[in-house]
C-alpha cells in the first residue's frame, strides 16, 4: 500500500513542515480518485470541483494532526463525503418535508445510525434536485410552501390534474430513492 511506502511517510512529514510543493504532490496523488468519487455521486463537475477543493483545504488545515504511518485514503474520502452531505442537504424545512411524506411510509422506520440517515437525506436531496424542473417546482410549492393543488394550478397556469399527476410522480421517485438507499 501507498502509506507503507517510505516516500509517502516523508511526503506527509514534509506537508506537516508546511512545504507547499509536498502538498501539491499529495494533491496530485489523491485528486484523481477523490474527484472521481465526488463526480460519480454529484454528477456536477463544478460542485465536485468545489467539494474536492474544500476537502484538500481541510487536509491542509489539519496537516499537523496527520499520522504519516496511516493512510490518508480513509480520511480524505470521509471528509469529501461529509462535505457532499453538507452541500446536498435539503434546502427545505426538513421537519415540514418529512411530515408531508410520513403517510407514504418513506420515513416510517427512522434509523438510529446517523450516517445512514445522512445518506438517505443526501439521496433524497439529490432526487429532489434531479426531478424535472416543473415537477420539482410543483413538489416544492406543495410540500414546502404549503400551496394546494388548485393554488399551484392557478399559479402555474396548468390543470389541477396535471398538478396531482406531477406530485404522484415526484412522490414515487422519492419513495423509490429512499427504498433504494435503505437497501445499500
Amino acid at each position: 500500500p501507498l502509506y507503507a511506502n517510505t516516500e509517502y511517510k516523508e511526503l506527509i512529514e514534509r506537508v506537516q513542515r508546511d512545504e507547499a510543493k509536498a502538498f501539491e504532490e499529495l494533491y496530485d496523488i489523491f485528486y484523481p480518485r477523490v474527484m472521481g468519487f465526488a463526480l460519480n455521486f454529484l454528477k456536477c463537475n463544478e460542485l465536485a470541483e468545489e467539494i474536492v477543493h474544500d476537502a484538500f483545504m481541510k487536509i491542509w488545515e489539519i496537516r499537523m494532526k496527520l499520522n504519516p504511518q496511516l493512510s490518508l485514503d480513509g480520511l480524505i474520502f470521509k471528509i469529501t463525503k461529509n462535505l457532499m452531505l453538507n452541500s446536498l442537504r435539503l434546502k427545505v424545512d426538513q421537519p415540514l418535508f418529512f411530515e408531508s411524506i410520513k403517510d407514504s411510509d418513506l420515513v416510517a422506520n427512522e434509523t438510529d445510525n446517523q450516517l445512514q440517515k445522512q445518506e438517505v437525506e443526501m439521496r433524497l436531496s439529490y432526487a429532489i434536485n434531479g426531478l424535472p424542473q416543473k415537477r420539482k417546482e410543483i413538489f416544492v410549492l406543495s410540500k414546502v410552501d404549503g400551496f394546494s393543488n388548485k393554488e399551484i394550478a392557478y399559479k402555474l397556469k396548468i390543470s389541477t390534474n396535471t398538478v396531482a399527476g406531477q406530485l404522484r410522480k415526484a412522490k414515487k421517485t422519492l419513495k423509490d430513492t429512499i427504498k433504494f438507499a435503505a437497501t445499500i
